[in-house]
């Protein structure tokens, strides 16, 4: 009987200690990080989880189909940062809900063209011919600015990134334009005359190259408002463990993995975190 005793209170001061140890956080704990994504780069975010378990973080892709929601979630802490934007698109973002999220790190750069099954060159467009652009600020000024790229249009130069159809200051073609859903633009391309996608977008959609009718450079602006970024928000973007996670998309095997993922169509690339910030900085300065 003794023994037993003398057992049983052994195995209570062992519970209780190790009770003790749970009440602090453990390292799986403090390297666990939770990325919101809202499309799917399939074997990139896979490989990216492995490449992050290798460093100790226990990486979590958590994915939002529509795209205010992961700047959403980050803003109200449900998770600890985003890949799915470029910086123009953050930028609005920013200044439509008076927050502060900041990039920490370059993820890709994925050109936009304007497409038709309708017709085979530019000059083919007929006038009042119907073209879809998206519907969101950012988005909606680059497939404008497409437009203007190609003679379509004339934009006011006062608008600069980020235009409306009110900015157009003269349509010889008399485009009928209306702006749709940013992720709808692949879905409607054989109901209107033009609409812009995203190169990686129509690829996935089965919409092949051959309906491109003009294809934008990415970085062929001032800056890089249309670079896809890490995200944050202001107060972790020193955080060293969200920054290795950002590095790492810049493992030869993960830029591999895109590569074949969107048939070369986008791009990792990586450029100085300051002038990514610097570039945030100025969009919303000028939008203000």
């Amino acid at each position: 009987m003794k023994k037993l005793i003398g057992f049983l209170i052994i195995s209570v001061v062992s519970i209780v200690l190790l009770s003790g140890c749970d009440s602090n956080p453990s390292s799986a704990d403090e390297t666990k990080v939770k990325l919101g994504v809202s499309s799917v780069y399939g074997p990139v975010w896979q490989m990216l989880q492995e490449k992050s378990k290798e460093e100790g973080i226990d990486l979590d892709i958590i994915e939002l189909s529509d795209w205010q929601l992961p700047n959403d979630a980050l803003s109200n802490g449900e998770i600890d940062m985003n890949a799915f934007q470029h910086i123009a698109f953050l930028s609005q973002y920013n200044i439509q809900k008076n927050e502060n999220l900041t990039p920490i790190g370059a993820r890709s750069v994925v050109p936009k063209g304007l497409y038709s099954e309708k017709f085979s060159d530019i000059s083919d467009i007929p006038d009042g011919a119907e073209v879809a652009i998206a519907n969101d600020a950012a988005n909606m000024g680059l497939d404008l600015l497409l437009l203007q790229d190609v003679g379509l249009i004339q934009l006011d130069p006062e608008a600069g990134i980020f235009p409306t159809p009110e900015d157009i200051i003269d349509n010889p073609k008399d485009l009928q334009i209306e702006t749709i859903n940013p992720q709808q633009t692949a879905r409607i391309l054989t109901d209107v005359d033009i609409t812009a996608i995203y190169t990686s977008t129509a690829y996935k959609a089965g919409i092949g190259q051959e309906h491109a009718l003009y294809v934008d450079d990415p970085l062929n602006h001032d800056g890089y408002p249309y670079v896809g970024v890490f995200v944050v928000r202001e107060e972790d973007k020193e955080n060293e463990i969200y920054q290795k996670v950002a590095s790492l998309i810049q493992d030869p095997e993960i830029k591999e993995a895109l590569k074949e993922d969107t048939n070369g169509l986008d791009k990792i690339i990586e450029l100085p975190v300051e002038d990514l910030q610097a570039t945030l900085e100025q969009l919303v300065e000028n939008a203000q």
